[in-house]
């Protein structure tokens, strides 16, 4: 076991590996260079991002130590990842809700370094070939939110292994996370927190094996579970031996609070069946049509209120904007139909595959659109970017790729926002909706 400790103050290297300004402009230079030798192997917002962010390019350089040619390796190789992994595509809307519901991964606090935890409760969680992609991609959500949208400058992983076995392991998972941190997001990993070792070798510099007498040291109390001998309640949980009963109600209506319920081995299995790609209503519940199972699914995983909070408060998630409001969207476009796409009308000569969707333009203005599914492998959309100009209107056409499956977490998330000219081509119809501010997008599902 390797302990963090400071350097003359300098707990992570920072000082220790000085970035200069003549080492980032090399940086992008050669990522430039590599970008107009080979436009398609980046997303155009990758390289946007590395010509903007000094810090990002610090980060490359510091995880390599001050080595240029293996920075730029790295953030090739990062580049090209994050392209074929889709990660600019990932968001709240893409992923199944229950997820967010669940409470089996969710971030909480800073540690004792700064470092912002996230928390992976391994015990909720079960390796599923169905649900694999998913879990990577729900992983990467919060490492990109925490990261690159709100700031964090580092991140440490709690893997709470309480009431976990053998079913619970996950393996593949674990090595993703540690690639992650060893080849595409440089300079982030601050420590790992565990209860008890698993994990394989791979970055063991940064892995610490704490119980709950030593986990404080890394982990203040107010931003521990109680479970894990904090002071953050989760008021669902039964297991109570170690609360300390001193502690009187006005007191204990202080402390932070966890917005989740307590779940079971048989509320894994359900998450498992409903949150694949592959999932069909009938594993759920016989004769159970797929309209029916979002409502079975939402009285079995409820998203409360406090659960909502949670999410709104600290990061930022599920405001009005992100959530279906048809007077929010009526200034810009008219989405036809409104809340369900019919794939499959008992019509002649109709591919029983395809769904079709109307956008029309109800503004006073050309309006960007561009549209994004929560099953990537499981639908086809044509055109899935574009303009739908003054008075007029776009047809899209939504196919199911051959051999998936329909499920009720299946959904689709339509962006719109006012653009000025038609004149554009599609590199800089890319370019402008990176330079959209978030209150400016409008978003239908």
């Amino acid at each position: 076991m390797v302990q963090i400790k400071e350097k003359n103050g300098d707990t992570f290297g920072e000082k220790e590996f000085v970035v200069m300004k003549d080492n980032i402009e090399e940086l992008r230079r050669r990522i430039s260079e590599e970008a107009e030798r080979d436009p398609d192997q980046f997303h155009p917002a990758d390289v946007q991002k590395i010509a903007d962010c000094d810090e990002l390019c610090r980060r490359f350089i510091r995880h390599k130590k001050l080595d240029l040619e293996a920075a730029f390796e790295m953030a090739k190789k990062a580049l090209i990842w994050r392209k074929k992994f889709e990660v600019n595509d990932i968001t709240e809307a893409t992923l199944p809700p229950v997820y967010f519901d669940f409470g089996a991964m969710f971030p909480l606090g800073k540690d004792k370094f700064g470092s912002q935890l996230i928390y992976h409760r391994v015990k909720l969680h079960r390796k599923d070939e169905r649900n694999a992609l998913q879990h990577r991609r729900f992983l990467v959500f919060w490492v990109e939110k925490l990261l690159y949208e709100m700031n964090y400058v580092r991140l440490s992983f709690v893997l709470d292994l309480a009431e976990s076995g053998y079913g619970n392991m996950d393996m593949e998972l674990i090595n993703f996370l540690i690639s992650l941190f060893k080849e595409y997001y440089p300079w982030a990993l601050a420590a790992w927190k565990v209860v008890k070792s698993w994990l394989p070798a791979e970055g063991v510099d940064r892995i610490k094996f704490v119980d709950r007498n030593t986990i404080t040291e890394f982990v203040s109390p107010e931003n521990l579970p109680d479970y894990m001998g904090g002071t953050v309640i989760n008021p669902s949980y039964t297991y109570t031996p170690h609360r300390d009963r001193s502690i009187d109600r006005e007191e204990d209506s202080l402390r932070q609070k966890l917005p989740f319920r307590e779940y079971s081995w048989d509320d894994v299995d359900f998450i498992i069946n409903v949150a694949s790609p592959e999932a069909q209503p009938a594993e759920v519940e016989p004769h159970l049509s797929s309209s029916s199972l979002v409502q079975v699914i939402r009285e079995r995983i409820p998203r409360t209120p406090a659960i909502e909070e949670f999410y709104r408060s600290q990061f930022g998630m599920f405001t009005a904007r992100s959530s279906a409001d048809p007077d929010d969207h009526a200034a810009l476009i008219k989405v036809e139909p409104e809340t369900d796409l019919v794939f499959g009308a008992d019509e002649p000569n109709v591919n029983k595959h395809v769904g079709s969707l109307v956008l029309t333009n109800t503004s006073d203005s050309h309006v960007a659109f561009k549209i994004k599914t929560n099953n990537i492998d499981g639908y086809k959309v044509k055109p899935f970017f574009g303009i739908i100009p003054l008075n007029s209107t776009v047809s899209v056409n939504v196919a199911q790729n051959p051999g998936s499956e329909f499920h009720a977490s299946d959904k689709l998330l339509i962006m719109t926002t006012g653009i000025e000219t038609l004149e554009i081509s599609p590199r800089e119809l890319i370019d402008h909706w990176r330079s959209v501010a978030k209150e400016n997008i409008k978003e239908h599902r």
